[in-house]
């Protein structure tokens, strides 16, 4: 191990592309999974920001803004389940905004119940004030980043959804979205807005009880026909897995990541090809010397790990700070601890893999080189 090292650092202008290929891998996977995170997380954030436990939704619904109306009385018989402690609904559902300057605008209407207390929904992004404004009939909140895009220039500005006259009572803010915007306002309201009747919701949310756990209650409601049952999580996970793949949007950035994966493999592997390749004459007198070939092999195996980890060390940091200028700027990139870790080894074995494929340089080292 030491020798490798002593190698690269006496040779580092020959190895710095290899450093500067695991590095621009390094930064093209975490940056563009970051950018997927962040896009999908936005549609899975009226999830991810509720206090339910338990999210109760219409068989196969794929995801959380694409559910439709179930029977909100489904509140009443899960009370009488021994396990839930409290109920409550949210409606969330797609609908057309008119925007006079632009046209229609797709936005997310998601309507939940004001009162704290009994509110298991995304409430915690609504100000004590949003939510007095809120309870009056066709009052709205938008993501402030919207406003442009709606047409929006102030708070009391009304707009149409669908011929029903809105009016804008405040804003959000870090609630935008990769698909309609976001559209925050009273149960009552929303159903007005979607059609809904007075008995219909989208969800029914519910919290356990201190006696029983989270999956022996959704294990028991599973048995509900016409209904799908799901976790916090596992309808947030599930939410973001659509995205991911039925949309093809996550497919488009993976492979690009995919491609900046290939060409830093096939940089690193060229260069410790060549960098071994110049070698031939000292790896020629260790083999003189009685050096087994699998001990060559694993130096240059060694470099790689080098080269791959040196890459690393450039690679993130740097990742970190397009993650900020993409957070400045309006994109959302999220890098947590198990994307970089996973950036890291997704990056490590590729750089050991080119090290393998670069071992067929050895194949032309032969002691009559010295005689040369």
């Amino acid at each position: 191990m030491q020798y490798a090292a002593e190698i690269l650092w006496f040779e580092r202008k020959r190895y710095f592309a290899g450093v500067l290929a695991v590095a621009f891998s390094a930064v093209l996977i975490a940056v563009q999974g970051g950018v997927l995170v962040g896009l999908v997380s936005t549609v899975s954030a009226p999830v991810d920001l509720s206090e339910a436990e338990i999210w109760i939704a219409a068989r196969r619904t794929p995801s959380v803004d694409n559910g439709g109306p179930i029977d909100s009385r489904w509140r009443n018989r899960l009370l009488m389940h021994g396990g839930i402690a409290h109920t409550d609904e949210f409606v969330e559902e797609y609908s057309r905004w008119w925007n006079p300057n632009s046209g229609m605008v797709l936005v997310l209407i998601c309507g939940l119940n004001l009162n704290d207390e009994q509110c298991l929904g995304p409430i915690t992004k609504l100000s004590p004030e949003l939510k007095i404004a809120l309870s009056e009939p066709g009052a709205v909140a938008i993501n402030r980043d919207d406003m442009k895009k709606l047409g929006v220039k102030k708070v009391g500005d009304v707009a149409q959804i669908h011929g029903q006259l809105v009016r804008v009572v405040g804003f959000l803010d870090d609630m935008g979205s990769m698909t309609g915007c976001y559209l925050f306002c009273s149960v009552p309201t929303a159903r007005r807005l979607l059609h809904y009747q007075d008995d219909q919701t989208t969800y029914v949310l519910a919290r356990v009880g201190s006696n029983t756990t989270v999956r022996e209650v959704v294990n028991d409601l599973k048995t509900i026909p016409d209904f799908d049952v799901l976790t916090k999580n596992e309808f947030s996970s599930k939410s973001r897995w659509y995205w991911i793949l039925e949309t093809k949007s996550g497919l488009a950035v993976g492979f690009t990541a995919i491609l900046g994966l290939l060409v830093g493999a096939v940089v690193t592997s060229q260069t410790l090809y060549s960098a071994t390749a110049t070698m031939i004459r000292e790896l020629a007198v260790l083999k003189a010397l009685g050096v087994p070939a699998w001990r060559m092999n694993l130096l240059v195996v060694q470099q790689a790990a080098m080269i791959g980890l040196a890459g690393l060390l450039i690679g993130i940091p740097i990742a970190f700070g397009f993650q900020s200028l993409g957070n400045f700027i309006g994109t959302r990139i999220v890098l947590d601890n198990i994307l970089v870790i996973g950036t890291s080894v997704i990056v490590l074995f590729m750089a050991i893999t080119s090290g393998l494929f670069a071992l067929r340089s050895l194949s032309n080292v032969d002691p009559a080189e010295l005689l040369r």
